[in-house]
């Protein structure tokens, strides 16, 4: 714990971020900070004392998306198995980080350090899993990578907004973005 902070400011930071993190995911930007202090049980005071600015806020939810988003793709074991159940492992655990991952999709994440981190921890191994898919024949090779990734994320962007509006399971939401996003939406 830094010096000069308390588990009790610690908690409350994360309280903070977890809550902003689900309302903003689930409107956008139309969040006031004082529907923050009022969700999050805090205060406007104390909600500004952690947070001067709306940009001060939407970074550190980037930076905690990030930080726990990375932590679940790193330890998903996507090198060690097919490209689709890899593909599943990614939404599991997109879905799993709750709503924190759609503030970086908007583009919180604004220094090039957390953009760097971004890259690292997240797109990365997810772009590893599609190049993989595209080599073994599972996905179209004459799609631009870019449009492959790109198509994936919104899925999983819009998946995670179900799955926080309707009090959906991550896992049923799951199984349908890497259907949609491998099968397509036509009746089988």
């Amino acid at each position: 714990m830094p010096p000069g902070t308390s588990r009790g400011a610690d908690n409350t930071t994360a309280a903070i971020v977890a809550f902003a993190a689900r309302l903003y995911a689930d409107r956008g930007e139309g969040v006031s900070m004082a529907e923050v202090a009022a969700g999050a049980g805090v205060s406007r005071a104390t909600l500004y004392r952690h947070f001067p600015t709306r940009d001060d806020l939407q970074r550190a939810i980037a930076r905690a998306a990030i930080g726990d988003l990375g932590r679940r793709l790193g330890n998903a074991g996507l090198d060690g198995v097919p490209a689709r159940e890899a593909l599943a492992r990614i939404a599991r655990a997109f879905l799993a980080a709750g709503g924190s991952y759609p503030a970086l999709v908007r583009g919180y994440a604004k220094d090039a350090e957390e953009q760097a981190e971004h890259e690292r921890r997240i797109a990365q191994p997810v772009r590893a899993v599609l190049d993989r898919a595209v080599a073994d024949g599972q996905l179209r090779a004459d799609v631009d990578p870019a449009l492959l990734f790109g198509t994936f994320a919104a899925l999983l962007e819009n998946g995670l907004r179900y799955s926080l509006r309707e009090d959906a399971g991550a896992e049923p939401v799951a199984a349908s973005v890497v259907s949609l996003f491998l099968d397509g939406a036509a009746r089988s």
